[in-house]
């Protein structure tokens, strides 16, 4: 009987994994493949690294109040996954140009740091009503995609979406550690819910994966919008019912206090030279990370437009009017080869009607999805090598691999290759975070900590408005670009490695001729 049940279960798999497969194109089959093997990947490493966290015990009171924090900030989570996954695709659907599309992205990015900025002169109203301010600056800025390609207000929509991002990073997090000591519960609980969270966002993965994408294979990407708007409304009333509501509500200005942290934080860089290498690392990968974190839906969508429809761009450019031919200078040769740059490809897909790019089958919520995945591996493998190896060596290994992979994915035409190598970038942006942290709490003053941070995203939007204005019409040149930002901060991180082990000799040698007198 046992026999026959196995067969029978053997029988049901086999069968339903074949009707699975048939039912995705064969452009689609590497994405689904590479998301349940992540899944099960980061599962298990999951599991590995909660074998080794210690046991609490709490009580139900505590329970209670965990839960509720973790489904806030969960539900807030998943709503923004949604959104980061769909923004390009929304985009393309309402035919804007690319230049307005990265126009867009690059005013998000100074938004979020204009209003990080903001957050440390100005504190308005309590904690629990800037987590709910959050979710409500998150729905009006995805509303605005609705707009009908308005421009105006778009980048209304995109800097309330920078306002929001601001307050997710930093709202949240001050309400569980002000709420958690106010109710008088032990230090290590709060350990026990920051890990809570960590692998909360392994399920706001999947989840985002599963739903996200079976909402876009039915309503294509402003569903996937509409649900993010859903989610982001029901969260903000959740929170409100049932979040305790903490003392505050009065305006307190800072700009003074604000001015005297920006003035130690730089004259600490100008005589701390580690401190000074430790932002500029920052700067260099940070950079390239958030380049990506735009670049990736443009950039699959092409590589994979040009692998399933060159004979339909082919025809597009030797059939399309004399002006389109003239303004891109595309002729069928060139873009059957690749060599057109990808706002040529963009402009003559827009201009016919029949976009390339949003017409190519690939799942864009699926793809983000393996991609925040792939950056809580990374965290994982950092969490369970770092006693082993030390950060400067896991450290040096993540920037290399960041650099390989960006220079992988800029002279590779594979569909595929590119992928994968996405998939590298993201797993080593998962092992960089806690790295950084690490050389952060080593070198960075405490008192001023949280300014240096801040003039580190200033000083990345240096360098992420120019890259990305002058060389987002070319794949190629924007992934080279990225490669040798990490380039520089493997060099960096070299330097900061060799300076420590300097100081660490001269440290030996001084001691030892003490013991000599």
């Amino acid at each position: 009987a046992i026999r026959s049940l196995n067969s029978i279960v053997v029988k049901v798999t086999f069968t339903s994994i074949q009707k699975l497969r048939s039912m995705i194109s064969e452009a689609e089959y590497i994405f689904f493949v590479a998301f349940g093997g992540l899944c099960v990947l980061v599962g298990l490493t999951m599991l590995k690294v909660q074998s080794t966290e210690p046991i609490t015990i709490t009580t139900a009171e505590f329970k209670t109040f965990q839960t509720n924090f973790l489904i806030g900030y969960m539900t807030v989570m998943m709503g923004e996954v949604l959104c980061v996954a769909s923004f390009f695709h929304i985009m393309t659907s309402l035919k804007m140009s690319f230049d307005d599309i990265t126009t867009l992205y690059i005013v998000s990015v100074g938004a979020t740091t204009i209003f990080g900025v903001i957050v440390e002169i100005f504190d308005i109203g309590s904690r629990r009503d800037k987590c709910v301010a959050t979710a409500l600056l998150y729905a009006i800025a995805t509303f605005t995609l609705f707009s009908g390609g308005n421009m105006e207000i778009l980048l209304l929509g995109r800097c309330l979406y920078g306002a929001g991002s601001v307050l997710l990073h930093s709202a949240f997090d001050s309400y569980l550690v002000h709420d958690h000591a106010s109710q008088g519960f032990p230090d290590d609980w709060l350990l026990h819910t920051f890990s809570k969270l960590a692998h909360g966002m392994t399920i706001v993965a999947i989840a985002s994966g599963i739903v996200g994408q079976s909402v876009a294979s039915l309503f294509g990407p402003s569903g996937v919008a509409v649900l993010s708007i859903i989610f982001f409304l029901c969260i903000a009333g959740f929170i409100l019912n049932t979040w305790n509501r903490d003392v505050g509500g009065s305006t307190k200005f800072m700009f003074s206090s604000f001015s005297q942290s920006v003035g130690q934080a730089i004259r600490s860089l100008r005589t701390n030279s580690q401190m000074s290498l430790v932002v500029s690392l920052s700067v260099m990968s940070e950079a390239s990370i958030l380049i990506f974190t735009f670049y990736w839906a443009p950039l699959l969508s092409t590589v994979f437009a040009d692998s399933i429809q060159l004979s339909t761009a082919a025809t597009v450019a030797s059939s399309g009017p004399p002006i389109v031919n003239l303004i891109s200078g595309a002729t069928p040769a060139a873009v059957s080869t690749g060599v057109v740059s990808s706002a040529t490809r963009y402009l003559l897909a827009t201009v016919q009607g029949s976009s390339v790019v949003a017409s190519t089958p690939i799942p864009f919520v699926l793809i983000y999805a393996t991609f925040t995945m792939s950056t809580m591996l990374g965290n994982y493998i950092y969490t369970l090598t770092i006693s082993k190896y030390g950060n400067d060596l896991i450290f040096q290994v993540v920037l290399i691999a960041n650099a390989a992979a960006f220079f992988l994915a800029s002279i590779s035409s594979s569909p595929q290759v590119v992928f994968m190598a996405s998939i590298v970038i993201q797993t080593c942006s998962g092992g960089y975070w806690p790295s950084i942290g690490w050389l952060r709490g080593r070198y960075f003053l405490p008192e001023v900590r949280s300014v240096t941070i801040t003039l580190t995203r200033v000083f990345t939007l240096f360098i992420i408005a120019p890259l990305l204005w002058s060389l987002h019409e070319s794949f190629t040149l924007t992934m080279l670009a990225c490669s040798g930002l990490n380039a520089v901060a493997v060099f960096l991180q070299f330097k900061i490695t060799q300076a420590e082990l300097k100081l660490q000799g001269e440290e030996d040698m001084y001691e030892y001729s003490e013991e000599e007198d």
